[in-house]
């Protein structure tokens, strides 16, 4: 099973979206998806001495009760030629996302609240719809990014109890 690396932050979701975009931007990283509704964004990190196609990446920022979690993982990415056939490159992939989310935690205190994210807050919707931070998990798990018993334990807190 695919291992994440995740870290909670007191902002906002869209907050911390934001600071994730612009964390891979600071990078030089590549986009390769970017879900603003579903606050997912896809990356390439770009060849290194450990991989040849370098990795793919996806952060996730998940909404709870008084923060935020972002969770990465992914895989080596695959892409032609002699990059296809690589299999490892051990610890790339938790190095590479422990760099992105400390990238995330310098740039967030720059980032203001997103505008849709304060009004949500002044009017009490800040409540995190709980169908789907469950969707955004099993969509998590059903793409390698979660154990089981990471998901279980995110249903257990999602569901609060």
């Amino acid at each position: 099973m695919a291992k994440t690396e995740d870290r909670e932050f007191n902002a906002s979701p869209g907050r911390v979206f934001a600071a994730c975009r612009q964390a891979v931007a600071q990078l030089g990283y590549t986009v390769i998806a970017s879900d603003e509704s579903g606050k997912m964004i896809s990356f390439n990190t770009g060849r290194s001495m450990k991989s040849w196609a370098g990795q793919d990446l996806q952060a996730t920022v998940v909404a709870g009760a008084t923060n935020s979690r972002v969770v990465v993982g992914g895989t080596i990415a695959r892409r032609g030629g002699l990059a296809g056939g690589q299999q490892i490159a051990w610890g790339e992939k938790a190095a590479l996302s422990k760099k992105f989310l400390d990238e995330v935690t310098t740039i967030l205190p720059t980032i203001q609240e997103v505008a849709h994210d304060k009004a949500a807050a002044d009017v009490g919707a800040s409540e995190p719809n709980r169908l789907d931070e469950l969707a955004k998990a099993a969509d998590l798990k059903e793409k390698g990014f979660l154990t089981e018993g990471e998901f279980q334990a995110e249903k257990k807190r999602i569901l609060g109890s």
